[in-house]
């Protein structure tokens, strides 16, 4: 397995973070 640049790790977690963070948001919205 090769192995993963440390870059490319922290632009996948930044990626997850916005994700999650967009669809909290959005749930929250939906909610009312």
């Amino acid at each position: 397995m090769p192995t993963i640049s440390r870059k490319t790790l922290v632009i996948y977690r930044r990626t997850l973070c916005v994700m999650g963070a967009m669809a909290v948001l959005y749930l929250a919205l939906n909610l009312d």
